[in-house]
Parts: structure tokens; sequence; C-alpha cells
């Protein structure tokens, strides 16, 4: 009867990688990776906008263009505090008084028979 010797083999360790600090290569590929998407993004928004689907998709509200110099005019404003102003606006025919402070705004308008008397 022959008995077999234990036979003591040892694993070899896991070889671990060795990682140096990140290359000048590295930050440079993550800047011109994020270059590249920030020019993907203004040129989609720019087609975007062109074709109208910016508007469309955020309002006319939001792209609406300034009024004309001729829509509104302010046509006097008196200050009655520091921090309250009266300001009398005129769209066309139409007048209004704007009263602005540190707490609220009103707005209120002006009808003809109150403008004369």
């Amino acid at each position: 009867m022959t008995t077999a010797a234990p036979t003591s083999t040892t694993d070899a360790a896991i070889a671990f990688r060795e990682e140096g600090s990140s290359t000048g290569a590295d930050a440079a590929q993550a800047l011109g990776m994020t270059v590249l998407l920030l020019a993907v993004v203004v040129v989609g928004l720019w087609v975007a906008r062109r074709r109208g689907w910016l508007q469309h998709w955020l309002g006319a509200a939001v792209l609406a263009r300034p009024a004309g110099s001729a829509d509104l005019k302010l046509v006097h404003t008196l200050r009655l505090s520091p921090r309250t102003s009266v300001h009398r606006i005129q769209n066309g025919s139409e007048s209004f008084l704007l009263v602005e402070s540190s707490a609220q705004v009103t707005l209120q308008r002006v009808e003809q028979h109150d403008a004369t008397t």
C-alpha cells in the first residue's frame, strides 16, 4: 500500500495592478470631451431656435422680444419714501398708476374721467 504524501502547494498571491497618478493626457482628454459636449449642446440649441422648436418647448413668453418704444411710455415717477415710488405709465390711450414698494406692487388703471377731475 502506498500512501501519497500530502503535497503542499501554495497559490501565488494575487498580483495587484499599480496605477500611478493621473497624467496630463488624462486631463486633456477630460477637457476635450467637456468642450465637445458643450459644443454639441450649443449647436443643438441653435438649431432648435432656428427651427422654432425652442420657442415651442419653452413657451412664447420666455423668448418674447422686447416691446417697442411706442408701446409703453413712462410719463412720470414720484418717490414717496425711500422704499415707495409711484409711476405713471401710458400705453397708447390708456394710463396706469404703478405703486411699487418693498412689500408689494400694485397696478391701477386710470380712467379718463379720473384724470380730468
